[in-house]
Order: C-alpha cells, then sequence, then structure tokens
C-alpha cells in the first residue's frame, strides 16, 4: 500500500527565520517517514492564509491525476479551523472535477481534526482499530513540535479522541471516519478489505 499526504499551506502562524523554516521543513519530513508516508508540500508559503481558488483546486486535481489514489481522505468541512474548511472545500472540488477529467478516486472519507475543530461537528460512518498504530502515531506527532503546535500536546489530543472513538466502537484506540463517496458500482469497500478486523462500523462496540 502506498501513501501520500498532502500539506496544503500558507504562512507559518509566526514569522520565521530561514532557519526556522528549514527546521518545520525537516519536522514535516520527519514526522511523514514516522508514519510510512511519502509527503507532499503544495501551497504558497508566504501568502497569509490558505483559500479554496481555483490556483488550489487545480493543484490538489493534479496531484489527483500523478498519484491516482484508489482512496482519498480530506478535511470535514464543518471545522472551527478556517484553513481545514477551506481545506477541505477544494479536496472536495478537486476530486469531483478530476473524475471526468480521467481520475475516479474509488473511495473518499473525511477525518476529524481535534476536539476543539471538526470533531464537535462530526458524526461518524466508521472506525478504524489503531491501536497497534499508536506508538507510530505517537512518535510522529512529537516529532512535528512547533510553537502553535507543539507534539506533546498534539499527543495528548489524540489519546483523548481516540481513546473516546474507541470507547464507542470496542476498541482502546480508534480512527472516526465519515463516507464522503461510496465504492462505485455496487463494490465492496476496499477500505474494508484492506484493515479486516479493523475496520469497524460505527457504534458496533
Amino acid at each position: 500500500v502506498q501513501v501520500r499526504t498532502l500539506i496544503v499551506a500558507a504562512q507559518w502562524h509566526a514569522p520565521l527565520t530561514e532557519v526556522e523554516k528549514e527546521e518545520t521543513r525537516r519536522q514535516e519530513t520527519r514526522a511523514s517517514q514516522l508514519l510510512g508516508v511519502e509527503k507532499r508540500l503544495i501551497g504558497d508559503r508566504e501568502a497569509s492564509t490558505w483559500l479554496e481558488t481555483p490556483e488550489t483546486v487545480c493543484a490538489i486535481e493534479k496531484e489527483i491525476h500523478d498519484f491516482r489514489p484508489d482512496i482519498a481522505f480530506i478535511h470535514w468541512p464543518q471545522d472551527n479551523h478556517a484553513e481545514h474548511r477551506e481545506a477541505a472545500k477544494a479536496s472536495l472540488r478537486a476530486l469531483t472535477v478530476a473524475a471526468p477529467h480521467g481520475t475516479r478516486v474509488r473511495e473518499v472519507y473525511a477525518f476529524e481534526a481535534g476536539p476543539n475543530q471538526s470533531m464537535v461537528f462530526f458524526r461518524p460512518d466508521l472506525a478504524i482499530d489503531v491501536t497497534e498504530a499508536m506508538p507510530a502515531v505517537r512518535e510522529s506527532l512529537r516529532a512535528y513540535h512547533q510553537a502553535h503546535a507543539q507534539g506533546d500536546g498534539l499527543c495528548r489530543e489524540k489519546e483523548v479522541s481516540a481513546a473516546f472513538r474507541g470507547h464507542v466502537c470496542g476498541a482502546k484506540y480508534a480512527e472516526a471516519l465519515k463516507i464522503v463517496k461510496f465504492p462505485d458500482g455496487g463494490q465492496d469497500f476496499l477500505l474494508r478489505q484492506l484493515l479486516g478486523e479493523r475496520f469497524r462500523w460505527w457504534g458496533n462496540a
């Protein structure tokens, strides 16, 4: 299984020196490596904010055509974080236009951000038992340690939310998802096939 993560980002929350910017890029790369995924950075880091625009939609669509994923995971559009909302809108639009342009993604799911972001608006459809993956998740989060996103704080937040989701679906830790696009033509869920017993319909504890 190959996984590519797109980081769509604008300017950092505070002005950084070139040395600090390079350290942030290093941390992003290290965090991705710990999860075994390929990192792709798109977006103008000199811009003041990241918005859904024709240009950002086209940039994401280009990545879709390049990688040709079977499954895509996007932000949930209801979120207290403005750029999460914009990323969700741009991603969904890019996936929609990519299909008639030659790349139809089989399944699309939305993930939730932290308890004070999209989690308060999120009613899951399914969950993934991530108990075995949590050590790697913790290590990845701690590798990304910034003034506005401290690694230990991110780790505590993930443990609390994953423990709550796990409690509802019968696992120690779980990641909750919403179905944005069902498989084509009545096919079985590829995600369910890949995950086996770690795949849980929501609330089946």
